[in-house]
């Protein structure tokens, strides 16, 4: 169709790999701060893990292999109760889910269990059909700790049979002294949210390869009217505000996740100053 412009197959699956990298290179940034030196975080954590497993499991390539993983973290040390209560009470909250959705169970055993009989229930309702594995990973990990915030990462990787695996990428932030649970409207005030979302939609098209007169819609995307809108999956780093769109959530599944990292000398501007990030300077 004329004025039709969709990103080539090399550039969705591009897309899908740098919005990944993009989480891990802005953890590293949290790490290692602008001086390459490791920032001192207001949250010390210990990492978790369980694991269970069905089927031929001995080869890491076996088709017949059915496994779920879990990782999360414990919070070690924080700057007040108030803090590690909301952080570790968040992290059960999202472990604790079953690996479809639904009630929280009782424990990280309970959701690794349910997998694998959700498993063996697929094949018993289908006798002397081959099946291949399924397979399901949660993480939770920290992501940022800085500027007053503390930011979390939920990631989901599962293959349960279908035409392609699936993933998604949440975040959380948390004030670092009251351990309040923040929103965007907690740190940008509501008459600069036009702007950043300005912001956005540069970083948007940057990352997309979209010239700027191009319109959205017509590009293959799903924003309402084809105004583009920053989600409310946000964190906290000390390079800037990360957003990250999933799959599906603004375009198909073939454009793949987009990751967007807007800086704070275009986000700070917008700030409330009655707010965590008030008074930090971006620094």
């Amino acid at each position: 169709m004329r004025g039709r412009t969709r990103p080539s197959r090399a550039t969705e699956v591009s897309a899908g790999c740098c919005a990944r990298l993009a989480i891990v290179a802005a953890l590293a940034l949290v790490l290692l701060g602008c001086g390459g030196r490791a920032a001192a975080p207001h949250v010390r954590y210990q990492t978790q893990t369980a694991q269970k497993t069905y089927g031929d499991c001995t080869r890491p390539s076996s088709e017949s292999c059915t496994r779920i993983r879990l990782r999360w973290p414990v919070v070690a040390a924080a700057p007040t109760a108030a803090v590690a209560d909301s952080i570790n009470a968040f992290v059960r909250s999202r472990l604790f889910l079953p690996y479809d959705g639904g009630t929280p169970l009782a424990n990280e055993d309970s959701v690794t269990a349910g997998f694998i009989d959700a498993y063996r229930t697929f094949l018993s309702s289908a006798p002397g059909v081959p099946a291949s594995g399924w397979s399901f990973s949660r993480r939770i990990e920290p992501l940022g700790d800085t500027l007053g915030v503390v930011s979390l990462a939920v990631t989901e990787e599962g293959f349960l049979g279908g035409a392609h695996p699936n993933s998604t990428t949440s975040f959380a932030n948390f004030d670092a002294v009251s351990g309040r649970a923040l929103k965007l409207s907690d740190l940008i005030l509501d008459s600069g949210r036009e702007q950043l979302n300005a912001v956005g939609e540069r970083a948007f098209r940057r990352v997309r390869k979209l010239a700027r007169g191009i319109d959205l819609n017509a590009a293959g995307f799903w924003f309402d009217r084809g105004e583009f809108k920053l989600n409310e999956n946000f964190a906290v780093t000390r390079s800037g505000m990360l957003f990250f769109f999933n799959s599906y959530e603004v375009a198909p599944y073939s454009f793949g996740a987009t990751s967007l990292s807007l800086p704070w000398s275009q986000v700070m501007p917008l700030i409330r100053t009655d707010g965590p990030l008030a008074g930090h300077g971006g620094r």
